[in-house]
């Protein structure tokens, strides 16, 4: 049955998030509140309301149909591509990059970095070393991504999505720099993994992608997080700043800040010679 958005607002906001799982595709949905399945069709999940930056999990493909439709997107982009020209890399005729203030959710590493595993680069048998990075939604956060329009089509959409398989898509609230005015953009949100595509499941070397505990001793693959560092660099002193402040991992209370005093020598970390121009910010 159709339910009017504020009462579902009012219901969702009530919940515990623990008892609160959905599953969107297209305009309808069902909501897991414990035991009991609710069915909502018709919804409209266009501006305004956004439930895959709250509740959902949908696969990447899902949520990419949902989301990252033809014509014009803006893309906000949090980690390596700070830097425009690794964005470039991916979206090579994008226009109009900036820097911003997304609103509302929390950059973490928090899962790992299935590229740098599946390339025999770190073995998840001997380091909880190879973490990568995430936003998820989470009251009151703030960072400093990137944003850029993007001509969206097909072609774009199916490349984003490869690259991006283990996450969903969602909708972010975002400022400009200076905290004024309020747009909103598509970012890579944490998941869950029973939202993964099985074929990629099996490729894992991992036990789970998503849900490691904040006491699971998860760190950040140093190779990446150098190449993050790198590309936050180019992007401006904000940029860095924000990286180093507004970055957790995955206890949620370490910042990158406090991580790399800890361990300075992250910075000599260098990939191997054929990912060099990769993960080199």
């Amino acid at each position: 049955s159709l339910l009017p958005r504020s009462s579902l607002a009012l219901l969702l906001t009530s919940l515990p998030p623990c008892l609160t799982c959905m599953r969107a595709k297209g305009s309808s949905f069902s909501l897991l509140v414990g035991v009991n399945l609710l069915k909502f069709t018709s919804l409209p999940l266009s501006r305004g309301f956004h439930l895959t930056s709250t509740l959902a999990m949908a696969t990447a493909e899902e949520s990419a149909n949902m989301y990252l439709k033809d014509g014009r997107v803006t893309i906000l982009a949090y980690g390596a591509l700070l830097s425009e020209r690794s964005a470039r890399l991916t979206f090579p005729h994008l226009r109009d990059f900036r820097l911003v203030r997304v609103q509302d959710h929390r950059r973490v590493f928090a899962h790992p970095h299935n590229f740098l595993i599946q390339q025999g680069i770190i073995d998840p048998s001997t380091t909880l070393r190879f973490a990568s990075l995430s936003v998820e939604p989470a009251l009151g956060h703030q960072l400093t991504a990137a944003a850029f329009e993007v001509d969206m089509d097909g072609k774009q959409r199916q490349s984003f999505v490869e690259r991006e398989q283990e996450y969903q898509f969602g909708i972010a609230t975002f400022t400009d720099i200076r905290g004024e005015g309020r747009r909103e953009g598509v970012l890579c949100l944490a998941n869950d993994d029973s939202s993964i595509p099985e074929e990629t499941r099996r490729k894992l070397k991992v036990p789970l992608v998503w849900g490691w505990g904040e006491r699971s001793g998860l760190e950040p693959a140093w190779i990446y997080l150098r190449h993050c560092i790198l590309a936050c660099r180019k992007g401006g002193e904000e940029a860095e700043r924000s990286f180093l402040d507004e970055t957790f991992l995955v206890d949620r209370k370490t910042t990158i800040r406090d991580y790399l005093q800890l361990h300075p020598e992250v910075l000599d970390s260098s990939p191997p010679p054929y990912l060099e121009s990769r993960f080199n910010g």
